[in-house]
């Protein structure tokens, strides 16, 4: 569909010829007269703006005033004969449509002009930055209001590209407001549905001129329509999984996406800003984001969905003689036949993709190879075992890799335009491996697919980005590749990410030193049976290392002698996989202005190995087939840092921090389904450092791994029955791939502990439990993530990084949650709680190292362990410090948070989020109105801050100068934020006073940015569950509002009776 257009009308009527005989006097008075012979005289056009709705359903939740939004609106007259201007810019302001304020949608304007052949052109939002054909560099980039009040001529009006979307910021959401232009051109008087087709748009029929005529009273109405076009469109896939598999989309490129676009449309062979541009300065005009990491793709009910904004670029295909001489004849009512033909790239000399698309621009580079396109990447596996060759039956997995260019539109393979001001929706399903049906407005294709494909003989072990062991079992044959035909030992396959980009390593090439960080991660080890982990000891280990090797050593046992310590008597061996991250340092912090690794390996694609293997690899290089007995893949971890953005080094209590510290997440809870306790005394513990608490913990002891963890025994997790799983997914148990946490200690006891707080529950995942394995300690959980690195049986300092987090850095992930693959609450998963006393939905609570709970279901509600009594959570999560010196341990955080809060001027900044978890658009106070923020639930974009907010540090005042109370019931409440109270703030340039947003007003809490006048201040967010327990996303008054009290952040009762609700406001401030 086109995005829907803005328009400028100049309103079309003849002046009627009036004659008035005079009885009294003989002098006639002359009519008034149209002169079409005449140019420059001085002529007054009467122009009316119209600005009709756009409708954008995006993931980064533009509003439809944004997308509307005229900040500002120039209109001018060029001449069309000599070039030159005939009427200076007309300046205007009019806002956003309004259809109250303005019923018919228009504005009037004069524009004062001189008679004869022009063009009239408008231009909407000069605010922005652009370029010229002669500086296309954005290092020469200048406001758009500068080149436009220097562009005297039409060719210097034509010369000008606007600054379209080409970062991983801004092609994830367009800044607004959206550079809007248009020429008047003939349309029907009062049609503004008479927009041109896309295909009239490939002639001069944008710019027309028109003629405006002299007359005698100095003014005229032209008949036609200005169509104003956004410089940008918005592109939107939606993936699913046909019948035979299951898939996970992992990330997507979008490639060559225009750096900027020509203000004003054209055709011809300068189509595009980069028309001129050559194979050495394409990068100039043409950029490749960062790679969109799974946090970018959302899941809803089997679907999987991105979208993305990009400016205008328009290819076609050679003609049909061209490519018949390149061996490609497309195939009427073929289409399927037809993608797979455009999509075909010219091989080099040896056999590889040389990424030159054939149908585009033949054998030889041409700026026609610069058509944008899409690279989707999805894990793909095959429901059923697939048979082989041989007879044995497999199960097939693939981490595949489909391109596809944008266009394909009404069947045409010709076609890979990206246009201006355009609603693109392309629908994928993925069939297997090499095998895609794609739909675009009902067109269906197939474009080719790479990756690797593996048949495995042993399900594929998925691995969290933590350290894990599991055993695999090898005969001496297979490790030595005896039963192989190539020569050589085992075979290995590893994939793995950094910054985006995968490379690929296996048996069949050395790894080169500056490599071994990509290899080394994964080693194996003899173990005495089945079901016994070895104990970790590294290679370097003085007396046990030896028995340590890594995929390559095992690639090449066939050398080994027969008594080799590395062959195991029993064919069992534990495999160690190190934690996702590639420093060979503990101290993971930099210096002076550096960049620390982290930002390379967090949210990255899975990273994946194969072990023996045998494999096939095409001709290009780009696609691979193994075949292998084990396969494993690991998450990434995960941040809500911006990995551009990055912290300041600083001083902190003392202590140096480096530049770019962050926190890092695990991508789930394998310990869901144990009970939780927390019996370690937690006087004095940190609200915020949680690897001190955790330190505390082992301090306590005698600091020996024995304590805490089993080593030689993987960790077993009982299931939850059916009946106890509080209406969230199921918990089959299982064995998972790590070690043992003691358990602990006790079985606890219902009669003899005071408030079961420690003895048994009902709301436990395994209740009223008496079997001690079933409990273990809450500050304990996280210890199996972390390993022995060097083998002397005590937890050192640097030995100790994933912990669970206090309760101020679980407040942080719920702030930067919408950056998270895995967040800590998911509400698309949960659409009815057990019951409507959030006390007993304990499954969606977690338990802090500093003995809080926090209740994820309300979004940033905590309270104290102490106070649960018979309730006790069921979650943690854990964490580990990204960019800091991992080799001791203070009471200092040594992380900084991701916000600045600046309390001279009452600034919050959120300047090193992801741009996931920040709003890109700003509100205009509460309400309902466009621009304004409605009352919401806390799982919507409405709860996000922007990227920086000012607020008022004492409660909003009455007209009489007394607090303002905005009631004491949901209802009452929801009453006030529709009035717009925070509205009485407006003073001058300082406007769009508001009620905050939960996650705002939980900064500002815990930050003590505010003062406390009352019991209670609300936000405008409520509870995503009702009172009854059911999810959903319109609240009303039987939802109930979150705030905050002095301790907490908290939820307010239906009808508050324990205290007074005040209201803090904010605004979003723009630098």
């Amino acid at each position: 569909m086109k995005l829907k257009y803005i328009g400028i009308l100049i309103l079309s009527s003849a002046w009627l010829a009036l004659m008035s005989v005079m009885t009294s006097c003989e002098d006639d008075i002359q009519p008034p007269y149209t002169d079409y012979t005449v140019s420059g005289e001085e002529v007054t056009a009467t122009v009316s703006v119209s600005l009709p709705e756009m409708t954008v359903k995006s993931r980064a939740a533009h509003s439809e005033q944004q997308l509307n939004e005229v900040r500002s609106l120039w209109i001018r007259t060029y001449s069309a004969t000599t070039g030159a201007a005939t009427s200076d810019w007309l300046k205007t302001t009019p806002g956003t449509y309004d259809t109250e304020l303005v019923p018919e949608g228009k504005h009037k304007f004069d524009l004062r002009t001189k008679s004869g052949s022009s063009y009239v052109v408008a231009v909407a939002n000069v605010e922005n930055m652009a370029v010229t054909k002669d500086k296309p560099s954005l290092d020469d980039a200048r406001i758009l209001s500068e080149l436009l009040d220097a562009a005297d001529t039409w060719a210097d009006f034509m010369n000008i590209a606007v600054v379209t979307p080409s970062t991983l910021d801004d092609v994830n959401a367009a800044p607004v407001p959206i550079t809007m232009v248009g020429c008047l051109s003939n349309t029907t008087v009062g049609d503004m549905d008479a927009h041109p087709a896309l295909s009239e748009w490939g002639s001069h029929y944008n710019f027309q001129p028109v003629f405006i005529p002299a007359t005698s009273n100095k003014t005229y109405e032209l008949a036609g329509a200005i169509h104003l076009r956004r410089l940008v469109s918005h592109i939107t896939f939606t993936i699913k999984a046909g019948d035979k598999v299951n898939i996970t989309p992992t990330s997507y490129t979008v490639v060559n996406a225009p750096v900027a676009t020509w203000l004003y449309e054209r055709a011809g062979v300068t189509a595009n800003f980069g028309d001129d541009c050559t194979q050495e300065n394409s990068s100039t005009y043409y950029a490749t984001p960062p790679i969109f990491t799974s946090q970018f793709i959302s899941e809803e009910n089997g679907e999987f969905k991105f979208d993305f904004w990009q400016g205008e670029n328009k290819h076609t295909a050679l003609p049909a003689d061209e490519l018949k001489k390149l061996g490609i004849e497309f195939k009427a009512d073929d289409p399927r036949f037809n993608y797979d033909k455009r999509e075909l790239e010219k091989k080099g000399a040896d056999g590889k993709n040389t990424g030159l698309y054939l149908c585009l621009t033949g054998e030889i580079w041409t700026p026609n190879n610069m058509a944008s396109y899409v690279i989707v990447r999805c894990d793909v596996e095959y429901k059923d075992k697939i048979p082989v060759d041989d007879g044995e039956s497999v199960t097939r997995i693939g981490n595949a890799e489909y391109v596809i260019h944008l266009g394909f539109m009404d069947k045409d393979a010709a076609d890979f335009n990206c246009y201006r001001n355009v609603d693109y929706h392309y629908n994928m399903t993925v069939n297997g491996v090499n095998d895609i049906y794609l739909e675009a407005y009902g067109d269906e294709q197939i474009p080719g697919a790479e990756g690797v494909v593996s048949d495995v003989e042993k399900p594929t072990v998925f691995l969290d980005s933590h350290y894990c062991a599991f055993n695999i079992q090898l005969t001496k044959d297979e490790l030595t590749g005896k039963n192989l035909t190539n020569g050589r030992g085992m075979g290995y396959l590893i994939s793995v990410w950094d910054n985006g980009r995968e490379q690929i390593f296996s048996d069949e090439n050395p790894v080169a030193d500056d490599d071994r960080k990509y290899v080394d991660w994964v080693e194996l080890r003899p173990t005495t049976s089945a079901n016994t982990l070895a104990k970790y000891y590294p290679r370097t280990h003085a007396s046990e290392g030896r028995k340590t090797f890594t995929l390559e050593d095992a690639s090449k046992a066939n050398t080994w002698t027969d008594d080799d310590v590395r062959f195991s008597d029993t064919e069992y061996y534990t495999v160690f996989v190190n934690e996702y991250v590639y420093e060979d340092d503990s101290n993971e912090g930099v210096t002076g202005n550096g960049t620390p690794e982290w930002v390379r390996y967090v949210n990255q694609n899975p990273r994946r190995f194969f072990i023996r293997v045998t494999k096939e690899v095409s001709d290009d290089g780009q696609s691979i087939y193994t075949r292998s007995k084990y396969a494993a893949s690991q998450a990434s971890i995960q941040t809500y840092y911006s990995t551009e953005n990055l912290t300041p080094a600083t001083v902190k209590d003392g202590v140096a921090l480096g530049r770019g510290t962050a926190i890092g997440m695990e991508s789930v809870n394998e310990l869901e389904g144990l009970n939780l306790r927390f019996t370690f005394p937690h006087a004095g513990l940190s609200d915020v450092n949680g690897r001190w608490n955790v330190w505390q913990w082992v301090q306590s002891k005698t600091g020996q791994w024995a304590d805490f963890v089993t080593e030689t025994e993987p960790q077993t997790v009982p299931s939850v029955a059916s009946a106890n799983l509080q209406n969230g997914p199921d918990l089959p148990g299982g064995t998972f791939a790590m070690p043992c946490l003691v358990d602990l200690g006790f079985a606890p006891d219902y009669e003899s502990v005071p408030n079961h707080r420690n003895g048994w529950s009902i709301y436990d995942p395994q209740p009223k439990s008496t079997i001690q394995s079933d409990y273990i300690e809450a500050i304990n959980a996280c210890m199996n993530r972390n390993r022995d690195n060097n083998g002397n049986n005590t937890i050192d300092a640097d030995e100790l990084r994933w912990y669970v987090p206090a309760t101020g850095k679980y407040l942080r992930l719920l702030l930067g949650q919408n950056s998270m693959t895995s967040p800590l609450m998911d509400f698309n998963a949960i659409k009815r709680l057990p019951s409507a006393d959030n006390r007993i939905n304990t499954r969606y609570m977690f338990l802090t190292s500093d003995a809080q709970v926090l209740w994820a279901m309300e979004g940033l509600s905590v309270s104290d362990y102490a106070s649960r009594g018979a309730y006790p959570p069921w979650q943690i999560r854990c964490i580990r410090n990204l960019g800091s010196n991992m080799s001791n341990i203070s009471d200092v955080d040594k992380v900084v948070q991701a916000y600045d809060v600046d309390k001279v001027n009452k600034i919050v900044r959120l300047s090193y989020y992801d741009p996931m978890s920040i709003r890109s658009i700003t509100y205009n106070g509460n309400g309902t109105a466009p621009g304004q923020m409605p009352i919401h639930v806390i799982n919507s974009p409405y709860n996000m801050p922007y990227k920086a907010f000012e607020y008022k540090e004492v409660a909003l005042k009455d007209e009489n100068g007394n607090d303002y109370s905005p009631g004491l019931s949901s209802s009452a409440i929801i009453s006030s934020i529709n009035s717009n109270p925070c509205s009485s703030l407006n003073s001058g340039n300082k406007t769009g006073w508001r009620v905050p947003n939960q996650k705002e007003l939980t900064i500002l809490r815990n930050t003590g940015a505010i003062s406390f006048s009352g019991t209670y201040v609300t936000s405008c967010s409520m509870s995503y569950f009702d009172t009854s327990g059911v999810g959903g996303d319109n609240p009303g008054d039987t939802h109930r509002f979150m705030g905050v009290r002095r301790e907490a952040t908290c939820q307010l009762a239906l009808n508050v009776s324990d205290g007074s609700v005040r209201i803090h406001c904010v605004r979003d401030y723009i630098e």
